[in-house]
């Protein structure tokens, strides 16, 4: 049977920094271990992940979502993406 796990909190900017940070590292080291006061879930990382990035822009609320999955034996296929805070130049055409 599977494991779940989940949090929501406001955070400010830094923290959330502070957070990506976090994760990062642990994805470096192979491991992301998520905990609160509650409850915990321990994820090993495979070499192969998908990553699913999401936008989205309303009239008065944006939203960025992440996904990160992976299957215990998976076949790498490599898609590009960038992720900065500057806007690309849009061309008229």
């Amino acid at each position: 049977m599977g494991k779940s796990w989940n949090f929501k909190s406001p955070v400010n900017k830094q923290e959330l920094s502070n957070i990506l940070r976090d994760l990062a590292n642990s994805i470096e080291q192979g491991k992301v271990v998520l905990e609160n006061e509650d409850s915990f879930v321990s994820c090993e990382l495979d070499d192969s992940l998908t990553l699913r990035v999401e936008a989205e822009q309303k009239k008065d609320r944006e939203k960025l979502s992440f996904e990160i999955s992976w299957y215990k034996q998976s076949v790498k296929k490599i898609h590009e993406f960038k992720i900065s805070s500057t806007e690309p130049e849009v061309t008229d055409e």
